[in-house]
């Protein structure tokens, strides 16, 4: 069976990674000012996609993290598992938003305190809340009511928001 082995060159050669194109900060700024902010989802998404450029955070870290992780006036960010956030391999990890972009952090800042001040969360509450979907008057579909204070399961809505995915419930 040795011949269905491939040689050290070969498995080498077949392991290798490959480079992955990554979007500009112009692309991402693009992006953000491309996105109508008319209602609570749509502003989540533009502080969403901003957060993440900015703070270099896992999708999944991100999409579990609650409002009290989040130090609004230093712009740090505490990862702690022992308050549900999901990091990789369930370390602790503090992080900072990097304000290489004052446009990008206002966004992020803007979300904060729209969650806090009109929402009325508080710090256990997700800091991107699920979107909340309710039945249609003709019971047969699903509309968007805003948003409801809850963590995503997954990062799966995160990637959808990413990608541009009209048909998504996030």
């Amino acid at each position: 069976m040795s011949y269905l082995k491939l040689d050290q060159n070969q498995n080498q050669e077949a392991t290798a990674t490959k480079l992955v194109e990554a979007p500009t900060l112009d692309h991402v700024k693009t992006l953000v000012s491309s996105i109508e902010q008319t209602d609570e989802v749509s502003k989540r998404d533009c502080a969403l996609i901003a957060f993440l450029l900015l703070s270099g955070m896992r999708d999944l870290a991100v999409a579990t993290l609650p409002l009290g992780c989040f130090d609004r006036q230093n712009l740090v960010i505490h990862q702690d598992p022992k308050k549900g956030v999901k990091t990789k391999r369930r370390k602790t990890i503090h992080s900072r938003l990097l304000p290489f972009d004052n446009e990008l952090v206002q966004t992020v800042l803007d979300w904060y305190d729209f969650l806090v001040n009109v929402k009325g969360f508080k710090e256990t509450d997700p800091l991107f809340p699920q979107t909340n979907l309710v039945q249609s008057s003709n019971g047969y579909s699903f509309e968007v009511q805003g948003l409801k204070p809850a963590f995503w399961k997954t990062a799966s809505p995160i990637r959808g928001i990413l990608l541009g995915d009209p048909d998504r419930p996030g």
